[in-house]
């Protein structure tokens, strides 16, 4: 068997070599997402893991997967577990294959990038719209006849407020969970 290095870890993981040193050796500071990324971030991942198809069946006799009367190769194996039991292990998609949360790529950094600037950017054209179309105070004797009305009620502007800051949360979140070793130093 091969001798795995840091190296090979840092490129499966793919985060930088210090980070991958930081964590074998618990030194320095490391967020949770990068210290267990080979929990998601290599070919023996959840993903990957095998699961079980059933506790038992005819002894050494292996399913197959057919659509119709036709044989259909599945990605991955199966196997025996046990004496009975079966197990189905998914193997490692083809190369340039893409999951989410698994694999990293280049276009996924961008265009999440470009969507959370285009929410600012969004954000900002609408308040500047705001601020620029407000009405004007009223002179004084026109005061009387004027009053303050509300387009929407007080908890219809909490809750508007609340979602906002509920999705930059979630934005943030997922940007950390996305590229830790870039969002945590």
């Amino acid at each position: 068997m091969d001798k795995v290095r840091i190296k090979d870890i840092a490129e499966i993981a793919n985060v930088s070599i210090g980070t991958v040193d930081r964590v074998i050796h618990k030194r320095g500071e490391v967020s949770q997402a990068t210290r267990e990324c080979t929990i998601c971030h290599s070919d023996n991942s959840r993903i990957y893991a095998g699961f079980p198809l059933a506790r038992s069946g005819p002894g050494n006799i292996l399913p197959v997967w057919k659509v119709g009367s036709q044989p259909v190769a599945p990605h991955g194996t199966f196997a025996m577990k046990g004496e009975t039991a079966y197990e189905f292990r998914p193997a490692a998609p083809p190369e340039g294959f893409f999951i989410l949360g698994h694999d990293r790529a280049e276009w996924a950094h961008w265009t999440g990038a470009g969507i959370f600037l285009l929410m600012v950017l969004g954000i900002l054209l609408h308040g500047t719209f705001r601020f620029l179309t407000r009405s004007k105070r009223p002179s004084a004797e026109a005061d009387q006849r004027w009053h303050r009305v509300f387009l929407y009620t007080a908890y219809q502007r909490f809750w508007h407020w609340l979602q906002a800051s509920a999705i930059t949360g979630l934005i943030i979140t997922g940007l950390v969970i996305h590229a830790p070793d870039a969002t945590t130093g």
